[in-house]
């Protein structure tokens, strides 16, 4: 099931994943990967017909047999390994659920083909992020058969058992069987896999047998507790003959991430009027905004920079007294430690961002009052800030591609938005480029689950520019009017909306907040719409 590009020992892999609760059983959509060469279970036994309703099959177009594994988390959703999708294009991946034997019609499969692929800061050998997302194209029917998995942040206990399934090979160069099989694994502590980090799980026998093999990567490692199956793992990666410990994705480390891309989960935040450094939620569920909600310890001047990190804490940084701050929350947004300070020089809000570097880091940029750029890895605590050379006017915006670079903008003294960036673990920047001007505001930048990098700012009569960055033409659009009337002190703030909307959130010249979407699939633009409160400084969104 691995994906070919991949040693073969990445695809050997088992990914751990925990579903959010949807009911039933609680079952996510699974569906199978695809790669050329897949990793079955050893030492396995056949299950029982419809054990495991939410198990995926993935297959690719023109080719018959096993891909990768996967599972069902919601009607429209499968979760599996990002190496099992990174390398195909969505329209050629298909995905069958309701299957025990794959050789054989048994009339309760339901195959789906497959709208768009995700996969949360994967590639260049992080092979501690191997999780990604699958939209199929219409939602399956529920039923006895097909039932979605639930995931949540439980995570199986050490000295506890998870049961991986799949149809992979029983051994390394054995061939597929044709009924799931499935194998219950010991659960280690992560020092027995040589302490690979909280986002994967430790499990198997040193011994190789029973473990997971060609052809299950992208399946299920679940867990029965409080009398439902949870996803604890995804199969990603092991031993290259099948045999030891095995290394799965541990699903509980992706909650707020897997949540925010499946049901959108925006969260906007400012300084008000009142003194207060409040934010507001959007409830996928109720379809409606939460009312502002002020957040305790007012210690930063600035709004936010947010963002999610590798393990899926959400995670605000901002200026304060010339510091720079940062405070974290586990349980998406609901409760925030204090600010504790990361030292470094700034006089405005800094940007934030999570390199694409073999080892993801969070990587957060501040000008400082002598108008150079500050930037500086954190890991906790008070980390070495390093400064760039040439002189920049506004705050800061940062963004990480999907090829690895990390990019930094910044209005300079022409009042011009200027840009630069440095390649995946790469220490060397390149120079400053235009991208044109005048603008009043600095610069907002994102890039989108299309792969389009997106730039905004405000010019000096209040109107809210873009222009986009095309990989497919490799060029950069001209500059586009979105509307008047904004504040020309502020840029906007952006977040991606389930990744089918960016989301534009500015402050207007009469200080109110108001927020706009960019439907990416049609790139249509909707109007704009309040969300009120009086701003004093922001905003900053997730």
């Amino acid at each position: 099931m691995n994906g070919s590009s991949l040693s073969a020992s990445a695809r050997l892999a088992l990914a751990s994943v925990i579903g959010v609760g949807l009911g039933c059983g609680e079952v996510g959509d699974a569906t199978e990967s695809i790669e050329s060469t897949s990793h079955p279970i050893v030492g396995g036994t056949a299950t029982v017909p419809n054990e495991f309703p939410w198990m995926a099959r993935m297959t690719k177009f023109g080719t018959a047999g096993m891909g990768c594994g996967g599972s069902l988390i919601a009607s429209k959703w499968v979760i599996t390994a990002a190496h099992c999708v990174d390398n195909d294009p969505p329209s050629s991946l298909f995905f069958t659920l309701g299957d025990h034997n794959w050789q054989t019609a048994e009339g309760r499969e339901q195959s789906r083909g497959v709208v768009r692929t995700f996969w949360h800061l994967w590639g260049l050998g992080a092979f501690n992020n191997d999780i990604a997302l699958v939209e199929l194209d219409s939602p399956v029917t529920l039923n006895s058969w097909v039932q979605p998995i639930a995931f949540d942040t439980s995570r199986p206990a050490v000295g506890s058992s998870v049961i991986a399934s799949g149809w992979g090979a029983p051994s390394f160069d054995a061939p597929l069987p044709a009924v799931l099989q499935k194998a219950t694994l010991a659960v280690h502590n992560e020092t027995a896999c040589g302490n690979q980090g909280n986002s994967l799980l430790c499990v198997g026998d040193s011994g190789g047998s029973p473990g997971t093999c060609h052809g299950d990567s992208g399946g299920p490692l679940h867990f029965f507790r409080n009398a439902r199956w949870h996803l604890g793992g995804i199969s990603s990666s092991g031993n290259t003959q099948c045999a030891g410990h095995s290394v799965p994705t541990a699903v509980n480390q992706f909650v707020p991430w897997i949540r925010n891309t499946i049901f959108g989960n925006l969260t906007v935040a400012a300084r008000l009027s009142n003194g207060t450094l409040s934010e507001r939620h959007y409830d996928p569920v109720l379809g409606n905004w939460t009312n502002w909600r002020a957040l305790p310890d007012t210690t930063a001047t600035t709004a936010p920079a947010l963002t999610l990190d590798s393990t899926g804490r959400q995670l605000a940084f901002a200026c304060s007294g010339g510091l720079v701050r940062q405070r974290t929350s586990i349980d998406n947004g609901v409760t925030w430690t204090g600010w504790s300070s990361m030292g470094g020089n700034c006089v405005d809000a800094p940007a934030v961002t999570v390199s694409r570097d073999s080892t993801p880091q969070v990587t957060v940029l501040a000008r400082g009052n002598d108008n150079l750029v500050r930037f500086a890895t954190w890991n906790g605590g008070v980390p070495t800030w390093t400064s760039l050379s040439g002189t920049v006017l506004s705050s800061l915006a940062a963004t990480s591609t999907r090829f690895g670079r990390l990019v930094v903008f910044a209005k300079r003294s022409d009042n011009a938005i200027w840009h630069r960036f440095r390649e995946a673990n790469s220490s060397t920047w390149s120079g400053w480029t235009s991208l044109g001007g005048p603008f009043a505001s600095g610069p907002a930048a994102i890039e989108t689950a299309h792969g389009q990098l997106h730039l905004f700012a405000v010019q000096s009569n209040g109107t809210l520019s873009n222009r986009f960055y095309n990989p497919v033409t490799g060029a950069w659009t001209g500059w586009t009017g979105l509307g008047s009337g904004f504040n020309v002190g502020n840029p906007p703030a952006l977040a991606e909306d389930g990744g089918t909307r960016l989301v534009v959130f500015a402050r207007t010249s009469a200080n109110t907040l108001t927020h706009s979407f960019l439907d990416i699939r049609n790139g249509v633009w909707s109007g704009w719409f309040s969300l009120g409160g009086t701003l004093v400084s922001g905003p900053g969104a997730l």
